[in-house]
């Protein structure tokens, strides 16, 4: 039934989807905007998401997650616990930056004040359907907004002055997704098409200079926000299941070649490599099926029934919210075999085979025209981390000492359907507490 209210008919985005975002970024962002105006700004950033433009990120990418990689060493010689998905969050950040502004963050080792600002935005927003008053009555949240607000504001337009003033769209030499963005618009505006002004130039209205850095914004709260929690699922599913594991581990040597170390010159000179591994993907599929970052909420319409597909019902949605639960699809035993079992084979299985995927029953980055623009990305991304990570660290969740340190342990016990690295909401589905854990190197 999703398909119908996605693919067939696209319905609006329902106002509390509208309301998440912007205290981060603004009302007017690709996430909230509809129309003709989300058209037009989908296009100026379609060319930055292609697959083909992905893979010229790829060495930022991995030069971040290098960095990610020496700090788990670091974690390994501690020995002690800590919560993988704040790491890894800060990595998602700074990959964000790398590829959507070509800018360093730096946020993996040093305190960034805008970083920090947009994490605590995340925290004090609220999504819209929560359905006590009090979730909404709070005297401090616009004041934390606006402050925010200002701090995140400031630092990305300076930054932006910094690498565009003076400069016209054709002088600036990186193919970061906003260069090709800004490229993307100047091709297609003729005023300025006929002088090819500098990108600050008086030509360029201060509103789209204001609507280019909500975009920013919104491109970080949705990279941090999916991808972070994916990896460390991905993680701690390995963890669980040893033999999937090492299928993981074998796979990546024969691609990749036996020294860890020099894997990430390899990537860097050779990004289409990351396309030779079925498995991996099936394992991060499999993950994202299981651990849904999001859902889809729309907003019904006078003119728009649902149909049950078994019996023909119509169901009117006129002031309804109409919800796509992806976590309740993607464990529907109407679609999948097993649902509750971590089966990456069923994503290499042939049509006809029991396992085989029902069409349009995955849909983490949703269908349709307002599809997730960087699901490209994020699949690139979650490649890289397990490439430099799943051969060298040994991972185990640490949520029994957690919540024996925490006096939670019977309140914790048996987690939420067995599962105690149960999702939590903040913007998306992450990992009860970050997800606390120790790591071990298996190259010591």
């Amino acid at each position: 039934m999703v398909h119908q209210f996605t693919q067939d008919r696209y319905l609006p985005k329902h106002p509390s989807v509208q309301q998440f975002p912007e205290p981060i970024a603004g009302r007017h962002n690709l996430v909230t905007m509809e129309g003709s105006t989300w058209k037009q700004w989908r296009g100026y950033f379609n060319p930055g998401f292609s697959a083909g433009q992905v893979m010229n990120l790829i060495p930022g990418i991995v030069d971040e997650v290098v960095i990610f990689r020496d700090l788990l060493r670091e974690r390994a010689r501690e020995n002690e616990v800590f919560q993988l998905e704040k790491l890894v969050l800060n990595l998602s950040i700074d990959v964000i930056g790398k590829v959507v502004m070509d800018h360093q963050f730096n946020s993996q080792r040093l305190d960034n004040g805008m970083v920090s600002a947009l994490l605590r935005q995340v925290e004090w927003c609220t999504v819209g359907i929560d359905p006590s008053p009090f979730e909404y009555v709070n005297v401090f949240r616009p004041v934390v907004h606006w402050y925010n607000t200002r701090k995140m504001k400031s630092y990305l337009s300076y930054q932006f002055e910094l690498r565009y003033s003076n400069k016209r769209p054709e002088n600036v030499k990186s193919r970061s997704i906003v260069d090709l963005a800004l490229k993307s618009h100047h091709a297609s505006s003729p005023s300025f098409t006929q002088k090819a002004k500098p990108v600050t130039s008086p030509m360029m209205d201060v509103a789209f200079k204001e609507l280019i850095i909500s975009q920013i914004k919104v491109f970080l709260l949705a990279g941090q926000d999916t991808t972070s929690a994916t990896a460390v699922y991905i993680h701690h599913l390995l963890s669980k299941r040893p033999s999937i594991l090492t299928l993981v581990q074998e796979e990546h040597t024969s691609v990749f070649g036996p020294d860890v170390t020099a894997l990430p010159t390899l990537l860097i000179s050779n990004p289409h490599s990351l396309n030779r591994l079925p498995f991996t993907l099936a394992v991060i599929k499999e993950t994202l099926r299981l651990f849904s970052p999001a859902a889809a909420a729309r907003a019904g319409q006078p003119d728009f029934f649902l149909s049950s597909p078994s019996t023909s019902t119509r169901f009117p949605t006129e002031k309804c919210l109409v919800w796509a639960s992806h976590h309740g699809l993607h464990h529907n035993p109407r679609y999948w075999v097993r649902p509750e079992e971590f089966l990456p084979e069923r994503w290499l299985a042939s049509e006809g085979d029991p396992l085989y995927p029902a069409k349009d029953a995955w849909r983490p980055f949703e269908k349709g025209p307002r599809g997730c623009i960087g699901q490209e990305l994020a699949m690139a991304e979650l490649k890289i981390i397990l490439a430099l990570t799943v051969r060298e660290f040994k991972f185990a969740d640490a949520y029994a000492e957690w919540d024996l340190r925490r006096g939670t342990a019977k309140r914790e016990q048996g987690g939420v359907n067995g599962e105690r690295a149960y999702q939590f909401i903040r913007g998306g589905g992450h990992p009860s507490e970050f997800y606390p854990c120790r790591v071990e190197s298996l190259n010591s």
